[in-house]
């Protein structure tokens, strides 16, 4: 006699899901760490410094070829003109900031000399910088409409107190300097506190890392110090830049009453004007032509002080002074070691040397002997450290990079309470 027989469930109840709380930070960073951290402040600090001038009206109407009269796939020449313009800038000021610093402190002299002399006016240091980069377009008299500078034909580009000058006989009604408000100027400004709080952020971060390590005695690579040199770069040319509005794209026109002012404005631009379309042209002898032309007419006195140039080479040094900080650190090979200090003894004297040459010069027989020698000389001098600087420069930066090939354990190792600040890793 069969008996049934009962078949119990024994499928055993799923264990709980583990449940955690804080955890702390990793111990260790990796390599793409350091790479994107430190070059996410070169991106967002040299795109937020670069504060070029107005565009030209046809780069400031460019826009896409579409597709089927309404999808755009590909930019026109005068954008990928304007878009490679704003490129070159950011990779010059990251590679050389004290160019950027040497034509923020420009800008920022010429503005200020504008600001001073106008004022009674209604300038601010913002209308200053606005007119410098070029923010007032004079409307060109038909009888001289079809000559050297005429932007379509109807409007002169201008910089500087030219838009000052050409008012001096009276403007038309309605046409009154300064004629834009100093907050419309800023409205049309493409600034926005969205980067620029991405920029402090991140540079805070990375100053605060770099000094808990060096509490920690934990060594810092080489891409850091060199990141960490070109932070005050950044800082003072957007000091300098402060009230310099950024990417706006169209000027504002001005109508003079006299047209003898228009015509005298027409006439001195014309130099300034055919020299920036030269660099467009293909024909090379006009443009070595006007180069020339623009070279010998700015060239004064021995005795004259290019501050730009001096804060250039100035800036120059300080920032190669950082790079021999690394003097004993750890490198890959001891090769690579010697190869660090030469090129950056080297990055640091040779701008010394051309700060002094000058002075050096002025004080020998050769301005006696002929100005032309000694500008001979300096040229010959410029032109020779220039490259050896340039040089030294590049190959730092190769260094930097292959010094991740081989690195201190010690690198990788992180200060754990530096991660709860916010930051791009």
């Amino acid at each position: 006699m069969s008996r049934p027989v009962h078949c119990q469930n024994v499928t055993a109840a799923a264990p709980a899901e583990e449940r955690v709380g804080w955890v702390s930070p990793p111990t260790t960073r990796g390599t793409s760490d350091i790479l994107f951290s430190c070059l996410s402040v070169f991106i967002i600090c040299s795109w937020k410094c670069v504060h070029l001038n107005i565009p030209s009206i046809e780069e400031s109407e460019a826009g896409c070829h579409t597709a089927w009269g309404w999808l755009p796939f590909w930019p026109t020449a005068p954008l990928r003109r304007l878009w490679g313009r704003k490129l070159r800038w950011m990779a010059l000021i990251a590679i050389a900031p004290e160019i950027g610093i040497a034509v923020a402190f420009k800008d920022f002299m010429k503005a200020r000399e504008i600001f001073k002399e106008y004022q009674h006016l209604g300038f601010t240091m913002t209308h200053a910088f606005y007119a410098c980069m070029g923010g007032y377009r004079i409307a060109i008299p038909q009888a001289l409409r079809h000559r050297d500078g005429a932007a379509h034909n109807n409007e002169l580009p201008t910089s500087g107190a030219a838009p000052v000058e050409a008012l001096e006989g009276g403007p038309a009604p309605g046409h009154s300097l300064p004629l834009v408000k100093e907050e419309d100027i800023r409205n049309a400004s493409a600034s926005d506190a969205i980067t620029k709080g991405l920029a402090i952020l991140q540079c805070g971060w990375l100053v605060i890392q770099s000094i808990a390590r060096a509490a920690a005695g934990l060594p810092l690579t080489e891409l850091e110090l060199m990141t960490l040199a070109f932070i005050p770069c950044a800082l003072v040319m957007y000091g300098l830049w402060w009230d310099k509005p950024f990417g706006v794209q169209r000027a504002t026109l001005i109508y003079p009453l006299d047209p003898k002012n228009a015509r005298a404005l027409h006439d001195r631009l014309g130099l300034s004007n055919r020299l920036a379309r030269s660099a467009r042209n293909e024909d090379g002898a006009q443009s070595f032509q006007v180069l020339l032309e623009f070279y010998f007419s700015v060239w004064s006195m021995r005795d004259h002080v290019y501050w730009d140039s001096v804060i250039c080479n100035i800036t120059s040094i300080v920032f190669s002074v950082f790079h021999l900080i690394a003097w004993n650190w750890e490198f890959p090979s001891k090769t690579v070691k010697i190869l660090w200090r030469v090129f950056s003894v080297t990055a640091t004297g040779a701008p010394v040397v051309l700060v002094t040459t000058p002075s050096l010069l002025s004080c020998t027989s050769l301005w006696s002997s002929g100005v032309w020698r000694a500008l001979g000389t300096f040229i010959v001098v410029s032109f020779g450290l220039g490259w050896v600087y340039i040089i030294a420069r590049v190959s730092l930066i190769v260094l930097v990079f292959y010094c991740f090939s081989s690195m201190p354990a010690d690198v990788y190792k992180a200060v754990q309470w530096t991660a709860i600040f916010p930051h791009f890793s």
